[in-house]
């Protein structure tokens, strides 16, 4: 029996690089679809067609400005709900829990388990997080 391979395409959105607190750009998304190329293909020139947009590429920062745009994506989303997948991160908050794990963890190792079983991870990493969203960081620092 020959074996066939699943395609999978993958997009993310929300990207500052290392600009973890940046105020315009939040969350950081990335998503996937099992779908095969022409399947994709056919979908994508159907939903132009139906819709009358421009250009040959469905832009989700596009989309998302208009009614029409955003009919679209609801579109697509009931059709393919079954084959996408989509992680969305709060950039400050992942910060904060990535600070935790690179300056406490190390420190902590050796008896890690009675910190997180008091949980001191959450404790430390929400403390952290208030401060990025405090006035105190404005947005304008990078870290």
């Amino acid at each position: 029996m020959k074996e066939t391979l699943q395609e999978i395409y993958c997009d993310e959105s929300g990207f500052t690089g290392n600009d973890l607190l940046d105020k315009k750009d939040t969350v950081f998304a990335y998503a996937s679809v099992a779908l095969k190329h022409e399947e994709a293909t056919e979908y994508v020139n159907n939903i132009i067609q139906k819709y009358k947009l421009q250009g040959g590429e469905l832009k989700g920062r596009n989309l998302l400005k208009y009614p029409k745009g955003q009919k679209v994506i609801a579109e697509i989303l009931i059709n393919f709900k079954d084959r996408i997948k989509v992680a969305v991160y709060h950039k400050k908050f992942n910060l904060a829990c990535k600070l935790y794990e690179y300056i406490f963890e190390p420190v902590l190792s050796e008896k890690n388990s009675l910190f997180y079983h008091i949980k001191f991870h959450r404790f430390i990493s929400n403390i952290l997080y208030v401060e990025f969203v405090s006035q105190s960081w404005g947005g304008d620092k990078k870290v």
